[in-house]
């Protein structure tokens, strides 16, 4: 049932799933951790992901970075869900003129191929985890949103935001 809906409708996931890897590219949601209160062994840099956190800028060298593939595909997969609905209406709205669904396959695939390009030129430089946390500093399990932003917030290497909404405590060390 599953793979004949599929092949019914793959390009209307395909184009989800497109336009999830671009939001994801484009904006996403700045996590901090509790060490980001006192960071006195150093630097301490955001997290990024949407709807869970995936990456975080790496202390060794300027532009890399530390990646988690597996909840990328899943934040790509449940924003792909999410912007399902609407981009079946617009689907449906193209397929009834065949002009505007040739049109509509090009501005596609260029998106597609940009999207696979960026992500793939992007992730070159990442280091890809099982868990962004370190277990002393960054505990995974710790991580709380505290902004939207872009993914630049990984390479940019900006210090990340101390909350004291979330951490009242703030860091208590090793």
């Amino acid at each position: 049932m599953l793979k004949t809906y599929l092949q019914k409708h793959w390009v209307t996931v395909v184009a989800a799933l497109i336009l999830a890897a671009w939001l994801d590219f484009l904006a996403t949601v700045e996590w901090a951790y509790p060490y980001c209160m006192q960071a006195s062994d150093g630097p301490a840099y955001p997290a990024a992901g949407f709807p869970f956190p995936y990456a975080v800028a790496s202390q060794v060298s300027s532009l890399e970075f530390l990646f988690m593939p597996h909840v990328l595909a899943f934040n790509i997969l449940l924003i792909g869900a999410a912007l399902y609905p609407l981009v079946r209406l617009l689907t449906r709205a193209v397929v009834a003129r065949p002009a505007l669904r040739r049109l509509a396959l090009g501005v596609l695939v260029f998106l597609g191929a940009g999207v696979l390009m960026v992500r793939g030129l992007s992730l070159s430089l990442g280091h890809p985890v099982l868990s962004i946390g370190d277990g002393s500093y960054l505990v995974y399990s710790k991580l709380r949103p505290v902004g939207f932003t872009s993914s630049d917030v990984v390479y940019g290497k900006r210090a990340c935001k101390p909350s004291q909404y979330w951490f009242t405590e703030g860091w208590a060390g090793k």
